[in-house]
């Protein structure tokens, strides 16, 4: 008997202590279940009910599809609507954020080009009033005459005809003929308010008194038709 207690006791020391391993079994068990809970929750995002009690969170809902339930984030306002499981949801624009350093450069863009198209209308407005000024004064310095003045070209068959100077009279031939002017000299005419520039580039005319003979564009643009006084300055 005491050769088998020995053998047993023996036997019983060589069993390998089970607690530990079933220990920490457990614990693992217990660890996994709260991370998939955790994770779960995490994934689900927000329910109806959770909507209902006041507890979702501003900007997104859940939503589930093929792969499970997932939060979305969304832009607008969320309204319960019952304490059962429906929502309602009201959507809103998305504002787009601007960079402040590039909104602030198109802004100065802006206004340069704006400050550019201001200048360049003064400057078109001081060169205009310019010209203006300058006509105005050659106008004071011209030495005015009076002559007595026809027209050719006009009604005699004389257009399509050569000049003295060279040249083809035509229909809107700005032109005066004078009997000694150097060919080439330009004469202001005025006539009733009405002015314009010609050019010496033919001889004439040889009736009577008469010291111009203008032609067919000339007499257009002064309106005038036969015999009578016009004055007349040379353009220096």
């Amino acid at each position: 008997m005491r050769y088998q207690t020995t053998t047993f006791r023996r036997a019983r020391r060589r069993r390998p202590n089970r607690t530990p391993l079933f220990a920490a079994s457990a614990f693992g068990m217990v660890i996994v279940a709260a991370l998939a809970a955790s994770a779960f929750g995490v994934f689900q995002g927000p329910t109806p009910a959770a909507a209902a009690s006041g507890t979702l969170p501003q900007g997104a809902i859940g939503i589930g599809n093929s792969f499970g339930p997932r939060a979305v984030p969304v832009t607008g306002d969320v309204k319960t609507g019952s304490t059962d499981t429906s929502i309602t949801l009201t959507a809103k624009a998305a504002t787009k954020s601007v960079d402040p350093r590039e909104a602030q450069r198109k802004a100065f863009a802006k206004a340069v080009a704006r400050k550019k198209a201001e200048d360049r209308r003064a400057y078109l407005k001081r060169l205009a009033a310019k010209r203006r000024a300058a006509r105005l004064r050659a106008a004071r310095a011209l030495k005015w005459r009076s002559a007595l003045c026809s027209t050719y070209g006009i009604g005699d068959g004389l257009v399509g005809h050569g000049m003295a100077s060279g040249g083809i009279l035509r229909s809107n031939s700005m032109v005066v003929a004078h009997k000694t002017m150097k060919f080439g000299t330009k004469i202001r005419f005025r006539y009733k308010g009405r002015q314009c520039i010609a050019v010496v580039k033919d001889r004439g005319p040889y009736v009577g008194s008469r010291v111009f003979d203008l032609g067919p564009g000339t007499a257009k643009a002064l309106r005038f038709n036969g015999v009578g006084r016009v004055q007349w300055a040379i353009v220096k």
